[in-house]
């Protein structure tokens, strides 16, 4: 149980690291996606949260923790996206 928290806060600070590159790729219809690993953290990080939402136990408040890190997570996501003024 507790090796399952610990994994959902590596991967909070892989796609943060990973995030943290912001390289334009092509976008959907005809333009470019400003920062896609900032936009795909942004979505697994939001389904991580859903997915703690929804876990059966408490694991000794280790889940409560897991999902309150994972908000501040989406939180410094979504404000460098949007500190992108270019």
């Amino acid at each position: 149980m507790k090796s399952r928290v610990l994994a959902v806060i590596g991967l909070v600070a892989i796609f943060g690291s990973s995030a943290a590159l912001g390289v334009l790729a092509q976008g959907g219809k005809g333009r470019m996606e400003r920062h896609p690993e900032m936009v795909k953290a942004l979505r697994q990080l939001r389904a991580a949260k859903e997915s703690l939402k929804n876990a059966a136990h408490d694991y000794n408040g280790h889940r409560a923790k897991a999902l309150d890190l994972t908000e501040q997570a989406i939180k410094e996501v979504e404000l460098g996206i949007a500190s992108d003024k270019h």
